[in-house]
């Protein structure tokens, strides 16, 4: 009985909702992991994050414009503040359940996020079984 206890005890306090989990922890601006974009995050308005990229290197695949993109009727818009990501929801000391959109390939995937020990912002993106892990740093204004 005494380990039903201790278990359900760690069980349950692992799975509680910090008193900060609806904080954005996430807001700012960051550097993409291959130092080529410039991601802003902020609240979507439901108090969930959602990335827009502000800055590009312009010498990247597809230029100015979202040329890959897989709907035709968006290949003209220009990639500067295209959303990057969206629907998020929190999980544990996570965001998780959303998509991030590379507009270097025109694919979406779901995605999470997580902050690293150093501060880095850990972003995962999918699809199917794979996924691509890589951390991008704060910019201090």
């Amino acid at each position: 009985m005494t380990k039903w206890i201790t278990c359900l005890t760690i069980c349950v306090g692992s799975t509680a909702t910090p008193s900060h989990a609806s904080n954005l922890d996430v807001v700012g601006l960051w550097l993409t992991a291959d130092r080529d974009g410039q991601v802003e995050i902020r609240d979507c308005g439901d108090n969930t994050p959602c990335g827009k990229l502000v800055w590009y290197d312009p010498s990247k695949q597809g230029g100015p414009l979202d040329t890959r993109n897989h709907n035709p009727s968006l290949r003209h818009r220009s990639v500067m503040h295209v959303p990057i990501f969206w629907g998020f929801r929190r999980s544990g000391g996570a965001w998780s359940g959303g998509n991030i959109y590379n507009p270097e390939t025109g694919q979406t995937f779901r995605s999470k996020l997580r902050h690293s020990a150093n501060g880095d912002l850990i972003v995962s993106g999918c699809r199917g079984p794979f996924c691509i892990t890589r951390p991008w740093t704060r910019v201090k204004k």
